[in-house]
């Protein structure tokens, strides 16, 4: 099985995947492309004027996490894979950064071809609400709220309720995390 988060900067998603590991401990947990591009050189965020190279590295991590994890389930028979953030945030973002002239269109549709293409190979997509999380300063993260809540305004207008796969978690992490449950073993 193959399930990630996404949503906007300081929403909870890796609050939730820590909590996650912890109570499902038999999982492959793959952290969040961004963080590790940006120790890489790359620009992230909304602080440079062309977000080009970052993005197609960021699709490049993703499509690798959708074929690593879904096309060789022989390697993985034991372990289901999670993944701090997919290609849909990857998307997200793009957008905004199309929108703010920092991609080209080039990029931009590249991100919405290979969403539509490959967005069915996860088994979900837990999109975790940001109105219950504060936007809290970790170092990396924009502390924009202008950036953050056109960024949640994407999501709303182009990914909830568009794709089966696609749930919405709100509440506490363990309120989060026994949705998580419900929706994935009792469906």
């Amino acid at each position: 099985m193959l399930i990630s988060f996404t949503g906007a900067q300081s929403s909870g998603k890796t609050t939730l995947l820590h909590h996650w590991s912890e109570c499902q401990n038999h999982w492959n947990v793959i952290p969040e492309v961004t963080r590790k591009l940006k120790r890489q050189g790359f620009e992230i965020n909304d602080d440079s004027g062309n977000y080009i190279d970052t993005q197609i590295a960021i699709l490049t991590d993703h499509l690798n996490n959708i074929f690593s994890y879904t096309d060789h389930p022989e390697q993985w028979t034991d372990m289901d894979t999670i993944l701090d953030r997919c290609i849909v945030d990857g998307f997200i973002y793009t957008r905004y950064f199309r929108m703010e002239g920092k991609v080209d269109e080039f990029t931009d549709k590249m991100f919405s071809r290979m969403l539509k293409r490959y967005i069915s190979k996860y088994d979900y997509i837990f999109y975790t609400s940001p109105y219950d999380v504060a936007l809290i300063n970790d170092g990396e993260r924009s502390m924009s709220e202008s950036f953050r809540n056109r960024i949640i305004r994407l999501y709303e207008e182009l990914i909830l309720d568009k794709y089966p796969n696609v749930f919405v978690l709100e509440g506490s992490v363990e309120t989060r995390y026994n949705k998580m449950i419900e929706i994935m073993y009792n469906e």
